[in-house]
């Protein structure tokens, strides 16, 4: 989380979808048909009640809007790239609650133990990557792996360990 934050871009870069999932997404609700005659008969009553208003308004509305419902639905059944990217879209809206999450984790971790400091050194490429509040003076323990194989103990200012490995 702190040292190896989780990176969103990444993830949705490597999603895959197969087809299994597309036609699982496809029937979640049933068949195309089934899917249509449910969606005709959660607007036939309040169509009809718009109807029997006289709110000519309301009706045009309500039947755009189950129109809309009935070709996406038809759409689904269509294209595998339809179904596809409407996965995609729902994974990456997860992967974007995911990071945020992870965000406000690692902020309220930094925030609660902001006594606990670090300092890593990539001994092949010399990349350093320390925490925000590092002091070479409050080091406890170090461990060095790769071409060192030497380790420092500092306890206080006056008292060093030397531990080799």
């Amino acid at each position: 989380m702190v040292l190896l934050p989780f990176n969103p871009e990444k993830a949705k870069d490597s999603l895959t979808v197969t087809q299994a999932e597309i036609e699982q997404y496809r029937n979640y609700y049933g068949s195309m048909t089934e899917q249509i005659e449910s969606i005709q008969s959660q607007y036939s009553d309040r169509i009809a009640s718009a109807e029997a208003e006289n709110n000519a308004t309301l009706k045009e509305q309500l039947i755009a809007e189950r129109d809309q419902k009935i070709a996406d639905i038809t759409q689904n059944f269509k294209s595998d790239e339809y179904v596809e990217e409407k996965i995609r879209s729902d994974r990456e809206k997860q992967i974007d609650l995911y990071a945020k999450e992870q965000e406000g984790l690692k902020k309220s971790l930094l925030h609660e133990y902001s006594y606990f400091t670090y300092s890593f050194t990539n001994v092949q490429t010399g990349e350093k990557i320390e925490s925000p509040n590092f002091k070479n003076e409050s080091v406890v323990y170090s461990k060095s792996y790769g071409k060192q194989q030497n380790s420092l103990l500092y306890v206080d200012s006056s008292f060093y360990i030397n531990v080799n490995n």
